[in-house]
């Protein structure tokens, strides 16, 4: 069986790899790792990610952690049309996937880590021209993904890709920071499909209280 590896509160970069294992209908179990205990940085989730970071999993196969490389593994194994139909749609996911990883993604968890990270978990203070150069530079980035959303709804291609997964874990960034794309109408329409679908909805519910 498959075990993916996390915190007991819900990550984005857990949620990346919870919803492909549910979109690519595969059954498996969540391992819940105390932060408080730094068993994220135990020698069995150090073997398991290069340097003790969550999500991990553990498969038959063997072990792996990064999200990124985590989801395409796991579309690839269980559910190869979420890593798209053909090469060129292939190609299309890693673009998106690596784009909002090192561009869109990482200022969007500028806000994450100010306001949630440093505010709430540590008591310092938000550095606010941080979020003013992550908010500068997502003034011009938003409208992108909301034009590749535009004619089918997707990312890539007609249907649902891990690249539209990782896009939504990184904008529900906006459930719990100042970070918001209410102006878009694609990325709106997109956000609320898919928390609205089946597939999150059994994600949220493995955190609830």
């Amino acid at each position: 069986m498959l075990t993916i590896y996390g915190f007991p509160f819900l990550t984005f970069n857990v949620l990346k790899v919870m919803l492909t294992a549910e979109y690519s209908g595969v059954i498996y179990r969540y391992e819940k790792l105390n932060p408080a205990k730094k068993e994220h940085k135990s020698p069995e989730n150090l073997s398991r990610s290069l340097i003790g970071l969550v999500p991990t999993i553990e498969t038959e196969e063997g072990h792996l952690g990064e999200s990124g490389a985590i989801c395409r593994y796991l579309a690839k194994r269980y559910q190869p049309a979420l890593y798209g139909e053909s090469l060129i749609d292939q190609g299309k996911v890693d673009q998106w996937v690596d784009v909002f990883a090192q561009e869109f993604g990482r200022h969007i968890t500028t806000f994450f880590y100010q306001e949630v990270v440093r505010s709430k978990m540590m008591g310092q203070p938000v550095d606010a021209p941080a979020i003013e150069a992550a908010q500068k530079r997502l003034s011009w980035q938003l409208p992108i993904i909301d034009e590749g959303l535009r004619n089918h709804g997707h990312l890539v291609g007609q249907q649902l890709t891990i690249a539209d997964l990782v896009a939504f874990a990184y904008l529900s960034i906006s459930e719990s920071t100042s970070f918001g794309f209410s102006n878009f109408e694609h990325i709106n329409r997109f956000y609320g499909d898919i928390k609205g679908g089946e597939a999150f909805q059994k994600v949220q519910s493995q955190f609830e209280q």
